[in-house]
């Protein structure tokens, strides 16, 4: 069985369903097109797959096909809490295929392994032809130092001898793990123009004229390794709409909406959460507005608040005259922070270690054991010029050098060098003791595992320092502890704080607990 991805472009459905290939260009390439015409013409053969979605671009293939839509959006078929290992085996027993969609997932990287491990212990059994299709390979297959196991190496190794096949896509091949590169027996390459990824896909081909033509391809024009085409490949349009392309600008004939009526029905609108009215009268009678968050979950709640401001009544006042203090209130609030997913220098010049960060304002928390806000703290992050970079990330790579190495490794004149380091000293970020340079290391305030959150519904009232700068400070935040780390993704969540306030009289003392550990906070 061949299947047909354009005009004189048959390939075996073996190969596909069975081995290890790749589909690799940069934006506007037309890469996703390709995977979006290789996964309709898989539907169309029903041959079942799995395609790892991480921007909800596929789901429009249910418009066509009998496929699984499995995914966190109201209407998906299937919600992600779903038992995986039933999942396959139904999806391998029906030649079914499933859009794994993890657009609305906060760990999308967690929530692939798992699945990919759940298939894994499916085929060891059932051992048929079944595709893993993985979008944005770069982030799901990293070339970094893992700190955790990961299935998709696995799969590329072992997963054959099961029926599992995989076919990788990214725009850029030099972050991919160079393991399952060197496993891919066929691929599809678009233009490419940076020089790193060249290099990267340089080792399949054994024509150095095909990997000098990428940089000039036409968008939906690929060169292949692995199959039986001397030429480039045309792929043909998508039965169906192609969710991913670039957005068309339009014609605008005639401006019939005045400013004044849209400025009128957004002051007079309503915010909604999942059909509940998002306005609400509070105790004081007040209207209370209503915010969805990604709060960290923590041990530590309003009951178990209480019964330390209880003890610590007791403990502290318990009879000033007549008078008893009590506890007045134990309120839970939320302290709005940014979680980074960073890939952070480590070792070698290409090597990186995945960490986890959670930064507050222009401070980065440190969760190791107890809960400290003034962990990193910087008054204003400076600006590093590309020099200031290069000798900072060098200096976090290798911990401590001296100015005969860090000229040798960084390519730099000895004038331009001499400058980078008088600014990095001069901004703390850098410092030099008997002739050595060095950077301090704050790995060890950062999380090796993503954090757990739930979406919770909370009046606005009760989120503290709700910022929507915050990102932009928090990274460049990032950018000055761990120079040289790639920001793989930052997304708001809230940390859980009990505010517990004690009353004797008149008299009001103030105390905050985290929500995590239970430890006392400034207030």
């Amino acid at each position: 069985m061949n299947i047909n991805l354009g005009e004189g472009v048959d390939v075996n459905a073996q190969t596909l369903m069975t081995g290890r290939g790749c589909v690799i260009g940069q934006s506007g390439s037309g890469k996703s097109y390709l995977v979006g015409v290789i996964v309709e013409e898989l539907s169309r053969a029903r041959l079942p797959f799995m395609i790892v979605d991480t921007e909800g671009e596929y789901r429009s293939l249910k418009s066509a096909f009998n496929i699984l839509w499995v995914g966190n959006e109201k209407d998906a078929d299937v919600r992600m809490d779903v038992d995986l290992k039933k999942l396959f085996a139904e999806s391998i027993e029906n030649n079914l295929p499933i859009i794994f969609d993890v657009s609305e997932v906060m760990d999308k990287q967690a929530s692939v392994y798992s699945a990919l491990s759940a298939l894994y212990e499916v085929e060891e059994e059932k051992k048929r032809p079944f595709l893993v299709v993985i979008e944005e390979a770069d982030k799901f297959a990293p070339q970094i130092v893992h700190p955790r196991a990961n299935p998709v190496e696995e799969i590329s190794v072992r997963g054959r001898k099961r029926g599992i096949g995989l076919l990788v896509a990214t725009q850029r091949p030099a972050n991919v793990s160079k393991n399952v590169l060197a496993q891919c027996g066929y691929g599809f390459i678009g233009k490419l123009s940076i020089e790193n990824d060249l290099q990267a896909v340089s080792v399949l081909f054994e024509d150095r004229k095909k990997l000098n033509s990428l940089p000039s391809l036409a968008t939906g024009t690929f060169m292949t390794f692995g199959l039986p085409f001397k030429s480039a490949v045309e792929v043909k349009k998508r039965l169906v709409e192609h969710v991913g392309g670039t957005p068309r600008i339009e014609e605008v004939r005639e401006q019939s909406v005045k400013v004044d009526s849209v400025i009128r029905e957004l002051k007079s609108s309503r915010e909604e959460y999942e059909g509940g009215a998002a306005e609400e009268i509070s105790q004081k009678g007040t209207p209370a507005r209503f915010i969805k968050i990604d709060a960290i979950k923590g041990s530590f709640g309003v009951d178990k608040a209480t019964e330390f401001a209880s003890r610590l009544t007791k403990k502290k006042f318990v009879v000033f005259g007549s008078s008893v203090e009590r506890v007045d209130s134990v309120k839970q609030k939320f302290v709005q922070a940014t979680l980074f997913s960073l890939r952070v220098p480590s070792g070698s010049k290409t090597e990186f270690s995945e960490y986890y960060a959670i930064v507050k304002g222009n401070e980065l928390i440190d969760f190791r054991k107890k809960l400290k806000f003034t962990k990193a703290h910087i008054e204003k992050p400076a600006k590093m010029s590309p020099d200031d970079v290069a000798v900072a990330t060098l200096l976090a790579r290798k911990g401590k050098a001296n100015f005969d190495f860090l000229i040798k490794r960084s390519g730099l004149k000895e004038e331009r060098l001499m400058g980078a380091l008088s600014h990095l000293k001069r901004v703390k970020i850098v410092s030099e003791e008997k002739g050595a340079y060095s950077i301090k290391d704050y790995r060890k305030s950062l999380l090796k595992e993503m954090p757990q959150t739930e979406k919770l519904r909370v009046d606005q009232g009760t989120v503290m320092n709700f910022d929507a700068k915050m990102p932009k400070t928090a990274a460049e935040l990032i950018s000055n502890l761990l120079p040289g780390t790639q920001v793989m993704s930052a997304t708001d969540v809230f940390i859980p704080i009990n505010e517990i306030t004690l009353r004797q009289d008149n008299r009001v003392r103030l105390f905050l607990l985290d929500g995590l550990y239970g430890d006392r906070l400034q207030s």
